[in-house]
């Protein structure tokens, strides 16, 4: 996987992150969400595309997969976090 591309997703992750924090929109951290997924799901289509693999991952391979698996954790945190603050209901029992 380029470097570029990994940079790219780390970039687009910060950034919505950063817009998290700052407490922005909903529609902004939409657009910011889809960006992510965007630039992560280029890095990984660029990943299966390349040819010159070999048969087993290298160290550095293992990192790349890593990292992406990561920032899709992320993503998926911001996405759905633990603290939702939907009322949950109750179930009458």
């Amino acid at each position: 996987m380029p470097k570029r591309l990994a940079a790219d997703g780390c970039r687009a992750v910060a950034e919505l992150v950063e817009a998290l924090r700052r407490r922005h929109t909903a529609w902004n951290l939409a657009q910011l969400l889809e960006a992510a997924r965007q630039a992560l799901g280029a890095a990984r289509r660029e990943y299966a595309a390349s040819a010159k693999r070999p048969a087993g991952p290298t160290r550095a391979e293992r990192a790349s997969v890593e990292l992406l698996a990561e920032l899709e954790r992320i993503i998926d945190l911001v996405d759905r976090p633990f603290h939702d603050p939907s009322p949950s209901v109750r179930p009458c029992i």
